[in-house]
């Protein structure tokens, strides 16, 4: 009987850590000011105030979408693999996407982008083959390459 017990409140703890770590991982940091966050609807709401200075190899959604495949570059959050991101929301006070930030997000529908942006980094949605079209900020100062759209 204690056994039984014992065994009982393991499977409790492993299945309690394993929710914390699945909730966890449906958001995040991604640098100083700015983070992200993962909806069940596929919406990724990116939310801060300055440039986002971290490189597209470094988020989550590229270690998900590297080829369309997933890769031993690093963990890849279980809501990317349950629900792939379909829309992207930047909110108001970001000023700058970095180069390449989206690329081979081959699900992304629809982006909204806001009027704070300033500088779009080259290629940020290179091969976003689910991707028709964006409305650009009139901020936008600086982009480069913006993405490439399948013919």
């Amino acid at each position: 009987m204690k056994k039984l017990l014992i065994l009982l409140l393991i499977a409790i703890a492993v299945f309690s850590v394993q929710n914390i770590c699945a909730e966890e991982m449906n958001s995040g940091i991604l640098c100083e000011n700015v983070s992200w966050d993962l909806s069940e609807d596929g919406t990724l709401t990116i939310k801060g105030s300055g440039r986002i200075e971290t490189a597209s190899y470094d988020t989550p959604w590229y270690r998900y979408y590297k080829i369309g495949t997933l890769h031993a570059g690093g963990p890849v959050p279980q809501a990317l693999i349950d629900r792939p991101i379909r829309n992207v929301i930047i909110g108001e006070g970001i000023t700058s996407i970095p180069d390449g930030f989206f690329q081979n997000c081959v699900d992304i529908e629809a982006v909204k982008l806001p009027e704070s942006l300033e500088k779009l980094g080259s290629s940020a949605f290179f091969r976003c083959t689910s991707l028709t079209g964006i409305a650009l900020p009139d901020n936008l100062r600086e982009s480069t390459g913006l993405c490439t759209l399948p013919d």
